[in-house]
């Protein structure tokens, strides 16, 4: 189970490093929102 968290985690970390470059460190907080 923990395993399969791994690759969901790390793509989204990808994606907020690559948001945070366009649209700043207030999108990364909408991303984490989705993850809870």
């Amino acid at each position: 189970y923990e395993n399969s968290l791994y690759p969901r985690y790390t793509s989204v970390d990808l994606s907020e490093v690559e948001l945070s470059e366009y649209d700043g460190p207030t999108h990364s907080l909408n991303n984490s929102q989705l993850l809870y």
